[in-house]
C-alpha cells in the first residue's frame, strides 16, 4: 500500500480529507489482515495528528441480514489466537464507521448551507416553466405589435423594442430577474396617453405577464406579493 499515494493532496475539509483516505484505502487489492493493519496505521496516524479519538474495534454479528457485517457494541480487546486473524479487519471497520458518520454530518451540513444560500439568492427571481416562458414571448409579441401600430415617435418605439428584446432575453434565463418586467410597466404607463387606442391592448398583455411572474417569484420566495391591483405604476385598462 502506497502510503504517499494515499495521502497525497487531500481534499477539505477535515471531513472530505477521510473520506477520500478510506476511498483510496478501499481501492487497494487484495484484501488480507496484513493490508487492514497498513490501513489502521494510516488512519491511526492521521487522527492522531489532526486530535481525533480513535474509534474501539467492533465485533462483527454473524446472523446479520444478507450476510453483511452490523455494527454492534464496542468489544473488549481480544488477544486470543483464535480471534487474532480479524483483529485489523475489526478495526478498519470501526476507523471507516467513524469516517463515514463524520462525512455524512458534513454533507447534510454542506447541503443545508447550500439549500439556504439559493433561497438567498432566489430573492427577486420568477422561476418559469418552459409553458409559462412561451406564453409570456407571445404576450411579449404581442406588445411589440401594439407599440408598432401606436403613434409613438420612432425614437420612444425603439427604446420600447429595446427594452422588450431585454425581457424576452430575462424570460429564457433559468432564473428570471423580475426588475426588469417592473420597470417596463412603468414605461409603458407613461408612453400610455401617446399611444392612444392602442395602449389598452399593450396594457392588457402585459397584466397578463406580470401575472406570470408574480405568480412565479411568490411560488419562489414562499412569500405572499402584491397584486396588480397595488401596483399604482400601471393605469387601469379603462382610463385609456
Amino acid at each position: 500500500m502506497d502510503i504517499e499515494k494515499i495521502l497525497e493532496e487531500l481534499p477539505e475539509p477535515l471531513e472530505a480529507a477521510l473520506y477520500a483516505i478510506v476511498q483510496r484505502i478501499d481501492a487497494e487489492h487484495p484484501r488480507g489482515e496484513a493490508t487492514y493493519a497498513h490501513a489502521c496505521a494510516i488512519l491511526g496516524a492521521y487522527f492522531e495528528q489532526n486530535s481525533l479519538q480513535r474509534p474501539t474495534a467492533i465485533r462483527l454479528d454473524p446472523a446479520s441480514p444478507m450476510g453483511t457485517a452490523a455494527f454492534l457494541n464496542a468489544s473488549v480487546p481480544d488477544r486470543s489466537i483464535e480471534r487474532a486473524e480479524t483483529k485489523w479487519e475489526r478495526t478498519y471497520l470501526a476507523y471507516k464507521e467513524d469516517v463515514f458518520s463524520r462525512w455524512s454530518k458534513w454533507k447534510a451540513h454542506e447541503a443545508s448551507a447550500v439549500l439556504a444560500r439559493q433561497k438567498e439568492e432566489s430573492f427577486g427571481y420568477a422561476v418559469l416553466t418552459p409553458d409559462e416562458k412561451a406564453v409570456i414571448h407571445s404576450h411579449l409579441a404581442e406588445i411589440r405589435a401594439a407599440i408598432e401600430r401606436s403613434s409613438l415617435s420612432d425614437r420612444k418605439k425603439n427604446r420600447l423594442y429595446v427594452r422588450i428584446a431585454a425581457l424576452a432575453s430575462e424570460t429564457d434565463r433559468n432564473g428570471t430577474h423580475t426588475d426588469r418586467f417592473f420597470a417596463f410597466m412603468g414605461d409603458l404607463a407613461f408612453t400610455s396617453g401617446e399611444m392612444t387606442e392602442d395602449a389598452k391592448p399593450a396594457l392588457n398583455e402585459f397584466r397578463e405577464v406580470l401575472k406570470i411572474i408574480m405568480r412565479s417569484r411568490e411560488k419562489a420566495e414562499g412569500a405572499k406579493l402584491p397584486s396588480l391591483e397595488d401596483l399604482p405604476q400601471l393605469p387601469p385598462s379603462g382610463s385609456v
